[in-house]
């Protein structure tokens, strides 16, 4: 690799972002990835075309403790 970054640093960086890459599978997709994104104010809204619905209430806390274990909340 390009980097000087050892293994067990990839390691850490691979296990913080583990329970993120799991959660996108929560739900149907976009519904959590959308969710997130606006969640971390990547995107403006969270709207979804029919059939999609928004993440319901227990999906949305089940990711904000997601990306609040990543330290991605404020």
């Amino acid at each position: 690799m390009g980097s000087e970054m050892g293994i067990r640093e990839r390691s850490k960086i691979h296990q913080r972002l583990l329970e993120i890459n799991k959660a996108v599978f929560f739900d149907t997709n976009p519904i959590p990835m959308k969710y997130m994104m606006k969640r971390l104010g990547i995107i403006p809204e969270n709207e979804h075309r029919l059939p999609m619905v928004a993440a319901s209430t227990e999906l949305a806390a089940r990711l904000d403790r997601v990306l609040d274990n990543a330290g991605l909340l404020d």
